[in-house]
C-alpha cells in the first residue's frame, strides 16, 4: 500500500543481485548491443523500450557529420570505465577504426549533455534523454541504428504482487500509453 522509492546507480549486472538479496523489489536497467545482461531463472525481465543511441556534437560544430570526422576534431565524454555504456561506445568506435580520445568521464548524462552543448566534447547518448531534455546540439544517427534495451526486473513470481504490478504498469504507461494495458494483462514473460 505504501511503496517507497530508493534510487541508486548500480551497473545492471550487479543490480540484479540486489533483487536476489531482497534489497530492492524492482530494478530498472539497460542493456547495450552485444553486451547482454545475464539472465537468471529467479528474475523476471520486463522489456520497457528499445531506445536508439545517437551521436551528439556541439551546436557550433561545422564539420562533416560522421563518427570519424567528429572524433578527429573533438574529444569524447563517456561514462566511467567499467560501465556497460562505456564498453559499448568504445567497441563501437573501435569497430569503426577510431580510437576515441576520452577527455571527460561522467555517469551523469546531463553533465555529458552540457559538455557537448558548450563545445567541449562529443558523446553517444540515448534518444529518450535527448527527446526529454531538448538540448541545443546536433544529433547524428549512428551506423546500423544501435539501440539499448531499457528493462525492469523483479524476482520471479512477484510481478503479480499489487505494489510491484502497479509500478510496472506506471512505468509502461510512462513509455507508451497504447501498449500499457495489453502488456500487463497477465504477468510479464520471463526473459526478453
Amino acid at each position: 500500500p505504501h511503496p517507497r522509492m530508493c534510487v541508486r546507480r548500480i551497473e545492471p549486472s550487479r543490480a540484479l543481485g540486489t533483487l536476489e538479496a531482497r534489497e530492492f523489489d524492482i530494478v530498472l536497467g539497460e542493456e547495450y548491443p552485444r553486451l547482454p545482461v545475464s539472465r537468471h531463472d529467479d528474475i523476471e525481465f520486463v522489456p520497457l523500450v528499445w531506445d536508439p543511441l545517437e551521436m551528439v556534437v556541439p551546436p557550433s560544430y561545422d564539420g562533416p557529420l560522421s563518427l570519424r570526422a567528429a572524433a578527429e576534431r573533438l574529444p569524447w565524454v563517456m561514462e566511467p570505465r567499467g560501465s556497460d555504456a562505456r564498453a559499448w561506445a568504445l567497441g563501437m568506435c573501435r569497430e569503426s577504426g577510431i580510437e576515441p580520445e576520452v577527455q571527460f568521464e561522467s555517469d551523469d548524462l546531463l553533465v555529458q549533455v552540457r559538455l557537448v552543448e558548450t563545445g567541449h566534447a562529443i558523446a553517444v547518448l540515448p534518444k529518450l534523454l535527448l527527446d526529454s531534455e531538448e538540448p541545443k546540439l546536433q544529433r547524428v544517427p549512428l551506423p546500423g541504428g544501435p539501440t539499448r534495451l531499457v528493462f525492469a526486473a523483479c524476482r520471479a513470481g512477484t510481478s503479480i504482487a499489487p505494489a510491484i504490478r502497479a509500478v510496472l504498469l506506471a512505468l509502461s504507461r510512462a513509455i507508451s500509453r497504447e501498449e500499457a494495458t495489453s502488456r500487463f494483462d497477465g504477468p510479464p514473460a520471463a526473459g526478453v
